[in-house]
């Protein structure tokens, strides 16, 4: 995935009114960063931060949950392998959630597994 795709993914505006803290960062789209690693959040959160972009983090499919109902973010990126509350756990949760279930989300990982196709898979999504 590359910057201009990216770049398509977040044109869409949002409809639901700015809150207090979102006011402090107008014009900024927002990024969830999701991985156990905090290096990786580390390295993901400063690149992006350097582009223009507001982050979040999280450190477990769990925490994600809460930073995305809390923050609403305009798009996740989500590590698949962490403890508690895995990747394709979460993200079956927030497709679930009707104040989440819209937010765009990319998965990171560093392993390739056959998880990857039933992660991506519609049929995998609760109706």
């Amino acid at each position: 995935m590359n910057f201009r795709s990216l770049t398509r993914i977040f044109s869409r505006t949002r409809s639901a009114p700015l809150r207090y803290e979102e006011c402090l960062s107008i014009g900024k789209k927002k990024i969830l960063i999701v991985d156990d690693n905090s290096d990786v959040r580390e390295l993901l959160a400063l690149f992006l931060k350097s582009s223009g972009y507001d982050t979040v983090e999280a450190a477990t499919g769990l925490e994600a949950l809460n930073q995305a109902r809390a923050t609403r973010p305009d798009l996740i990126l989500m590590d698949l392998v962490m403890p508690i509350v895995s990747g394709d756990e979460a993200m079956v949760w927030l497709k679930a959630d009707p104040l989440t279930r819209n937010m765009p989300v990319i998965v990171t990982t560093a392993f390739s597994t056959d998880r990857m196709s039933i992660v991506l898979s519609p049929s995998a999504l609760p109706e």
